[in-house]
């Protein structure tokens, strides 16, 4: 399999994100997730997602989903590059290629804000609700594309060996590149 960069280059359609979770009794998960915003997802079930976007020009995907969890959030993410996870990379059905890491918080929903976009001369959030959702209500249908599944699958597997026997090193994720290009 090609690493995480490689993959994520080579794509003509990309995103990378970070997905926030949290442990909620014995080996339980939950995952926060957005529901994306706008007139195009108001009336459809399987709007929800993790917090991610497209990489500006030369971006690094973990510089590129800090940055999109950031302005997707309202908060900044953790800044120590040991906590987050990587979770590889998925191809959605359209094509796109998300790469995507995990970290462990807690945040209290209705206290994030998301950044905006303008559609038809009005102004709408990208994402209008956050939710913590159990792993395997998330895992039920809700995502906006299916193949993320898979991204929440990869998290609730490490966040269960994290729980057990401490964080995995972060070896190839590119996490220390978080604040830089």
């Amino acid at each position: 399999e090609p690493s995480v960069q490689a993959a994520f280059e080579s794509a003509t359609k990309r995103s990378a994100g970070l997905l926030m979770y949290r442990r909620c009794g014995g080996d339980g998960i939950e995952v926060l997730l957005g529901r994306m915003g706008g007139p195009l997802w108001r009336s459809k079930a399987r709007a929800w997602t993790i917090l991610k976007g497209e990489p500006d020009d030369g971006e690094a995907p973990f510089a590129c989903a800090y940055r999109e969890f950031r302005e997707e959030s309202g908060i900044d993410p953790p800044s120590d590059a040991e906590c987050y996870q990587p979770l590889g990379f998925i191809k959605q059905s359209g094509g796109k290629i998300v790469a995507a890491w995990c970290f462990e918080g807690d945040v209290d929903p209705s206290t994030l804000r998301s950044n905006t976009f303008e559609f038809k001369g009005k102004h709408y959030p990208e994402i209008d609700e956050y939710r913590w959702f159990p792993s395997s209500e998330a895992l039920g249908g809700i995502m906006c594309a299916q193949a993320q599944e898979q991204l929440i699958e990869r998290a609730v597997v490490r966040a269960q060996v994290a729980a057990r026997f401490g964080p995995a090193p972060a070896r190839g994720s590119g996490a220390g590149s978080g604040s830089g290009s």
